[in-house]
């Protein structure tokens, strides 16, 4: 039980977990309620779902940073794998929670879209991770998030062909946009596990 406790420490899972929870928790709640006014259309709740979503792909992604380096070094393939499940663990928490948030119609008051954008994002996040580092990896999704934002018309009915770049500012209605996150979670997944991880040199105790 203790080295599992030391492990989750090292990852930073006892505040990652209930940030993610109550970020998600938050933005479903912000959605919901743009949604409930009269005067607010389906694109006024973007910028909760999208925000929500972003923050929390920086929380899910803080498990790759570790505060012990020789538990990398040392056993290379256990926490390899270990490192994947908690971030599809954080991912499928924060889905959850944003689909458990608006009960009732998460498909239409933003729920499902804050769940969408969450594992998109942290896909973006593991595949920036891979090619420039974990330090840095977090830059893709934000980089990603303001050309969309700005990007995407907002009549994007219209405009159907922008759903393949531009999936976090439509519905979750469009199963096209699905398929583009979850294609982007399972390359991150991937290319992370196979690139993210190179031996790094051992450090001399007193450097």
């Amino acid at each position: 039980m203790r080295p599992l406790l030391l492990f989750a420490r090292a990852r930073g899972l006892t505040w990652s977990i209930p940030g993610v929870v109550a970020v998600v928790a938050a933005g479903a709640w912000c959605a919901d309620a743009l949604e409930s006014q009269r005067r607010f259309d389906v694109y006024d709740r973007v910028p909760a779902v999208v925000l929500a979503a972003l923050v929390a792909s920086f929380l899910a992604l803080s498990c790759l940073h570790t505060a012990d380096d020789e538990l990398d070094e040392g056993t290379p393939r256990p926490t390899r794998a270990a490192t994947i499940g908690l971030v599809a663990g954080l991912v499928l928490l924060g889905g959850l929670t944003a689909l458990a948030s608006i009960p009732l119609e998460p498909w239409q008051r933003g729920g499902a879209e804050l769940a969408r954008n969450l594992i998109g994002l942290t896909g973006l996040g593991l595949i920036g991770a891979a090619i420039a580092g974990q330090a840095v990896g977090w830059t893709l999704p934000f980089l990603w998030t303001g050309i969309s934002y700005f990007g995407v018309p907002r009549n994007y009915w219209q405009h159907p062909g922008e759903a393949s770049w531009g999936w976090l500012m439509f519905p979750a209605s469009w199963s096209a946009t699905w398929l583009v996150a979850a294609g982007l979670l399972a390359v991150g997944l991937t290319t992370y596990y196979r690139t993210g991880f190179l031996p790094r040199p051992r450090r001399h105790p007193l450097r």
